[in-house]
């Protein structure tokens, strides 16, 4: 209970735990409507063998789609993730090609007798004739009468020049893009950089709390700092949100190295000896002031608080991480203004620890295909059910060129894989001059996007649905009667 007296629920917990026959509260919702569907086709006056065919045929499928198990999810799941998906916007490629009839020149004149492709953006489902973008300050206006007009700007001043081409006479490319999340299909005043369409759109800030995510194994060796570091870095320099005034702001994430027998983060982002020294200082987290004295700020736009060395690596008398201690980081964090924090947990676990799985959105469990590591998968998974926090667990397999065994373990588990990273030697490299690989590796960046993606889901885009079914169902009984009401206004 909290301090307002409201009794705290876990994230998806009444939704996704089990509730009689191994099947959550979404599944038996299924059902119960399968079985209210076949009654009523029960009810219809025709004989009684086609009233059983078509109880069985209208509730058969639903009842499939409830418990068929599809990849370690329910079939629903999957048919509202296609629905979206064909839902989804799609954005394209366009390149017109006007053949041997004008040319535009950088003077903004028109030079006969050669062709020139214009490059422009345009949306799959925009209104025809808007003037559409061209990466080189050129616009192309789409006529209704089947011609081209095309404009140049030169430093500042309207400078025009208009020709005119029957629209049959160029050839026009398509290819499809990934969906934009931001924007609408009216054209922009100028043309967007490279750089701001490859950078990620901005996110309305609508977070209520601070999302915690942990990265956990008890085998050493295997990568758990280094994944923490890349995408807690990776995250910071690329998401950004968008205040309620309108200014975008880059995201404030913070890196918990909560590995108390081997803490190696700060190493890791190129931190010099004294603050090292001073980040690994004992400190009760309780009282005031110790999250501000133990936060560092790094170069990569990530801050980060280290916890003291645990007892057995000092050799002295410590303070034990406590759940109150674990709490108090999470509050500090969340009051200083961050929305993500990323916690290297380590091998050795104490009461604080388990306070952060319990707090967390989402666990990764990190493997390598290697002896010592793999059976650790199902000694990791059988410790977070006995947290009763399954449900959040997820395997990342760390230099798995090999991931036939991963992949056999994590099905045996029934714990979903968000990604397989390949070996890199950018990585070894990286960490040896204390900086992120994703820096200067683009594969292992690429490699490392569903990860990124699962750690902070808004990078995929604003628009970006939930995959909750009951909110989705009436997000879209809510989107079809505006659109019915729409349509007779």
């Amino acid at each position: 209970m909290n301090e307002r007296g409201l009794v705290e629920v876990p994230e998806n917990a009444i939704r996704d735990d089990p509730i009689a026959f191994g099947l959550t509260a979404p599944q038996l919702g299924i059902l119960g409507g399968a079985v209210v569907i076949g009654a009523v086709l029960n009810l219809l006056p025709l004989p009684e063998p086609i009233r059983l065919v078509l109880a069985l045929l209208g509730g058969g499928p639903i009842v499939v789609a409830a418990i068929l198990p599809v990849r370690g999810e329910p079939a629903y799941r999957w048919l509202i993730r296609a629905v979206r998906h064909v839902r989804n916007r799609r954005c394209w490629q366009a390149t017109l090609v006007v053949p041997d009839k004008w040319q535009l020149s950088e003077a903004g004149h028109t030079d006969q007798g050669s062709s020139r492709p214009l490059q422009a953006r345009v949306a799959a489902d925009a209104d025809p004739g808007p003037a559409l973008q061209v990466a080189d300050d050129r616009e192309i206006a789409l006529r209704t009468d089947g011609t081209v007009e095309a404009e140049t700007s030169a430093t500042g001043e309207a400078s025009r020049a208009l020709e005119r081409t029957p629209m049959e006479t160029g050839a026009a490319r398509l290819r499809l893009l990934r969906p934009s999340g931001t924007g609408s299909s009216d054209p922009g005043p100028a043309a967007p950089s490279r750089e701001e369409l490859e950078r990620p759109p901005a996110i309305p800030h609508v977070l209520s709390g601070l999302r915690v995510v942990a990265v956990m194994s008890f085998a050493g060796g295997v990568g758990k700092t280094t994944l923490a570091v890349e995408v807690a870095t990776l995250i910071a320099s690329r998401a950004r949100y968008r205040t309620i005034e309108g200014d975008e702001q880059p995201l404030g994430v913070l890196l918990l190295d909560a590995s108390r027998t081997s803490p190696a983060c700060a190493l890791r982002l190129g931190l010099d000896g004294e603050p090292v020294s001073r980040s690994r200082a004992p400190r009760a987290w309780t009282d005031p002031g110790a999250f501000e004295a133990a936060r560092e700020t790094t170069r990569w736009a990530t801050d980060l608080v280290t916890l003291a060395p645990h007892p057995l690596v000092v050799g002295r008398d410590a303070a034990d991480f406590a759940a109150r201690d674990a709490q108090a980081i999470l509050d500090e964090a969340q009051r200083a203004g961050y929305q993500l924090l990323v916690a290297d947990l380590g091998t050795v676990h104490e009461e604080g620890q388990r306070h952060l799985i319990d707090q967390a959105s989402l666990v990764l469990a990190v493997v390598r295909p290697t002896i010592e590591s793999l059976p650790d998968l199902l000694r990791v998974a059988e410790y977070v059910r006995t947290l009763a926090m399954g449900r959040k667990l997820a395997v990342v397999g760390n230099m798995a060129d090999d991931d036939a065994t991963i992949r056999r373990l994590a099905a045996e588990a029934d714990v979903p894989i968000v990604a397989l990273l390949p070996s890199t030697p950018g990585v070894v490299t990286a960490g040896d001059r204390g900086e992120p690989a994703w820096h200067t590796d683009p594969a292992f960046e690429q490699a490392l996007q569903p990860v990124i993606n699962a750690v902070w889901p808004l990078m995929a885009g604003s628009r970006r649905r939930s995959l909750d079914p009951v909110r989705g169902m009436a997000s879209a009984v809510r989107r079809a009667l505006r659109h019915v009401s729409g349509s007779r206004s």
